[in-house]
């Protein structure tokens, strides 16, 4: 009897991580949608990847688009300074998302994505490990 009872709250607990997980997928999505149509002010789309991809270059466009002076001196001190003194090696890539997280993240994406379009704004990145 003892099994099937911790079977049941293990199975329980997944299908609660599962509600949260998708509910802050949910908020993440209608917070940015909201955002992009509900905005007076202009927004800026900063894409994580292009962030640490190009850091000083995102950077001074964001500084750019508040108005923002560019100080050259820290922007000179950041870019010596910009991988950080803790960055760990990864040997390998860990997948944290089941196929159905993974199945509601890219359709939480593609409506954002889509939103962004239809205001001119330039499209996300793809993401393949979503497919």
């Amino acid at each position: 009897m003892e099994v099937e009872e911790e079977e049941e709250e293990e199975k329980e607990e997944e299908e609660e991580e599962e509600e949260n997980f998708n509910l802050w997928v949910s908020h993440w999505e209608s917070l940015v949608v909201d955002r992009l149509l509900g905005s007076r002010a202009p927004v800026l789309v900063v894409v994580y990847e292009e962030l640490v991809a190009r850091p000083l270059h995102t950077l001074r466009t964001v500084l750019t688009f508040l108005g923002t002076p560019v100080d050259e001196g820290r922007m000179s001190c950041l870019k010596l300074h910009i991988e950080g003194k803790f960055k760990r090696e990864s040997s390998k890539e860990i997948d944290p998302y089941t196929p159905e997280e993974k199945n509601y993240i890219a359709a939480a994406t593609y409506k954002v994505n889509n939103t962004l379009q239809l205001l001119g704004y330039a499209p996300l990145p793809t993401y393949p490990h979503l497919d």
